[in-house]
């Protein structure tokens, strides 16, 4: 699975929305994106899963959403491969982290 570590960005990243409008304003244009990049590059189905940081009455705190472009009966399946695959890596990498230790 393709994933991107980018200690720098992601503190940008996590600098909280102003508000819940704010964020929302900018998650549609996102999918706006996501939408038109899916038809440019032919690509069947896709699922997004997002998490932001949001200000709500005067504290900050985490919002997760997702969003299914394609055959929405493909939403449910789609999600349970990433997750066996996730937790496949994850394994993976615990394993390997435990040998370096144990060396």
């Amino acid at each position: 699975m393709l994933s991107k570590n980018d200690p720098a960005n992601y503190r940008k990243m996590s600098e909280p929305f102003e508000s819940i409008e704010a964020a929302n304003e900018s998650l549609l244009k996102f999918y706006e994106a996501i939408e038109t990049a899916r038809k440019e590059f032919h690509i069947m189905d896709v699922h997004v899963i997002v998490k932001m940081n949001v200000m709500r009455d005067g504290n900050e705190g985490a919002a997760m959403t997702s969003a299914h472009y394609g055959n929405t009966l493909e939403s449910a399946p789609m999600c349970a491969w990433a997750f066996g695959n996730e937790q496949a890596d994850l394994v993976a990498a615990l394993r390997e982290s435990a040998k370096r230790a144990v060396l």
